[in-house]
């Protein structure tokens, strides 16, 4: 911060001790070190995201990504939307972009930002609306990905392995090329993506995931219905795994009736019902 501050008005002035609202502030830590904090006001119309630190050795890793989206859902729980203050200087205006946040107005020193989420129970989105878009090589933005990837994953990788940002990454570089990621897009919005393999006996679902701000909304459900059709009319049943401890996405598989395959310390594999 002391960067852009220096950059912005020519010198740097630490905040008064006076003006530390410890109520508001959460410390970040990554396998036990202290990297940043996260200050998040509840304002009666929206909740003011006032910080988000993060040391510059940890910056980069998906790690901002990960606290935006958690934020991103307690927004969507309690029906507000979300606002913040960027100093023009800074990058992190990508960042938020990235998850969905647009600049309301400026002035000469900062952008002020805001993500506008669903209203409570808000109707899902019409079917029609959605489109997938296959096999975008050289044109997928791999680091969006893999922060989605982490977004979405992290929880039940850690619980299952340990979560080592380093050989994840390379997992992902390895297990899911472009050429079987097919986007998920709400208008011109990326709501999401799943990766699709062709195996001798089955097409394989490696991956299905959402940006938080489109979950529940019936696109998952609306993604799997076309899957489960173009998939049957090539006479193969559509199959996936997931994590034993992913107790939802395990409901919500077998709510569109797929059937338990087999099932190991770790994870249970499901196969589609039949359609005819």
């Amino acid at each position: 911060m002391r960067e852009y501050a220096e950059r912005t008005w020519g010198s740097w002035i630490p905040e008064p001790l006076d003006n530390f609202r410890p109520e508001i502030h959460q410390i970040i830590q990554c396998d036990g070190d202290e990297i940043g904090c996260i200050a998040v006001v509840d304002e009666p119309e929206a909740l003011m995201l006032e910080k988000l630190y993060i040391l510059p050795g940890y910056q980069g890793r998906g790690i901002g990504t990960l606290l935006l989206g958690r934020l991103i859902e307690r927004a969507n729980a309690v029906g507000k939307s979300i606002r913040l203050r960027v100093l023009r200087v800074n990058r992190a205006r990508q960042l938020y972009e990235r998850n969905g946040f647009e600049v309301e107005h400026s002035t000469n020193e900062r952008h002020f930002m805001s993500y506008a989420v669903a209203p409570r129970g808000g109707k899902p989105y019409e079917a029609n609306a959605t489109r997938l878009i296959p096999r975008l090589e050289g044109t997928v933005d791999r680091q969006a990905l893999f922060e989605l990837y982490k977004l979405s994953l992290h929880e039940y990788i850690d619980q299952t392995f340990g979560w080592d940002e380093n050989f994840q990454r390379e997992r992902f570089e390895k297990s899911y090329p472009d050429s079987e990621c097919t986007l998920i897009t709400i208008g011109s919005a990326t709501a999401g993506y799943f990766a699709l393999r062709n195996e001798i006996e089955a097409v394989h679902l490696s991956l299905l995931l959402l940006r938080p701000e489109f979950r529940n909304r019936g696109i998952g459900r609306e993604v799997m219905q076309t899957l489960m059709s173009r998939v049957a009319e090539s006479d193969q049943p559509l199959t996936l795994s997931c994590f034993l401890c992913n107790e939802a996405a395990m409901s919500f598989y077998q709510k569109l009736g797929f059937s338990v395959v087999t099932k190991d310390e770790h994870f249970v594999t499901y196969r589609s019902p039949a359609l005819g």
